[in-house]
């Protein structure tokens, strides 16, 4: 395994688990951009310099790059402002990592395709229906055209505890604890990815040297409606707060795939373990955030 790990984008969701994970087994820096935190450092992907100081500096072996403007509906808006991040950002990165010979693991999403004949395999045709989907399609192309060494991971519907309580399973939480009703589109299949988990399936994949396209997400696509009723089973909360409404009915400015989802088959057969189903994820986020609360007590 790498003696050094940059993770960008440490302090969001997926990047906090791959620093978790990787920190097990070599030593990582992570870096931020908007959300300070102890131990990270500064980085803002658009600024070519900044890209090229960091690299040289921490000069890691691999590079996980999580870091991306994932507002869907501020992409649709501001197209230019995102792709600067998404796009140019990243090709910032693609440079400085070329420039040193280290591994690439980049974040897409089920979000490449159109979602019109799911769930999809790596194999399959891709069709973004929004502007978020076309700027990661073209960074999976840039990526794949311009570093041998690397790792495309398309997930989805990634969640865990987190302070910017931005994941649909934590706002789900959240709403129904409170008593609130919570509006959930009652035609959209997603892929429910314990982020954890997550990190334990890239770690495997690059220790194994395994490069090229994976779909990293969990092992079971299903309606949103029906992930959202399971979490309030599994956190005991009152499901008749979930009110089910077509995508149409949301106001929402980018376009969603609906019949989506993730096959994992080729990530699983190179794993000595299996890629967690929603439950099983829910299950373990559960017991983690109660051993948190046993521990602040």
């Amino acid at each position: 395994m790498a003696a050094v790990v940059l993770v960008v984008g440490a302090s969001g969701l997926v990047g906090r688990a791959l620093l978790r994970e990787f920190s097990h087994h070599c030593r990582v820096v992570g870096t931020f951009c908007r959300n300070a935190e102890p131990n990270l450092t500064h980085l803002d992907l658009r600024d070519k310099d900044e890209v090229r100081s960091v690299m040289r500096s921490v000069r890691p072996e691999v590079v996980l790059c999580p870091a991306a403007e994932p507002n869907v509906e501020l992409c649709e808006i501001e197209p230019q402002a995102t792709r600067r991040v998404n796009v140019e950002g990243l090709l910032n990165l693609i440079t400085a990592t070329a420039e040193l010979g280290a591994v690439l693991v980049y974040f897409s999403t089920d979000y490449v395709f159109d979602g019109t004949q799911g769930p999809y395999s790596e194999e399959d045709a891709c069709n973004p229906l929004n502007e978020y989907g076309r700027q990661k399609l073209e960074c999976e192309h840039m990526i794949a055209a311009q570093l041998d060494r690397h790792i495309i991971g398309r997930i989805a519907g990634v969640y865990d505890s987190e302070k910017q309580k931005k994941n649909f399973v934590v706002r789900l939480i959240d709403c129904l604890s409170s008593g609130r009703s919570f509006r959930v589109p009652s035609d959209q299949v997603i892929t429910p990815t314990y982020a954890p988990n997550l990190a334990r399936v890239v770690f495997r994949l690059v220790k194994k040297g395994q490069w090229g396209l994976f779909h990293v997400a969990g092992s079971q696509p299903m309606l949103r409606t029906e992930f959202a009723r399971l979490i309030a089973e599994v956190f005991a909360l009152e499901a008749s707060l979930i009110l089910p409404v077509p995508t149409s009915e949301l106001g929402l400015r980018a376009a969603r795939p609906r019949s989506a989802g993730l096959r994992i088959d080729k990530a699983q057969a190179l794993l000595e373990f299996p890629v967690a189903g929603p439950r099983e994820g829910l299950e373990q986020m559960k017991q983690e955030r109660e051993s948190c609360l046993a521990r602040r007590a």
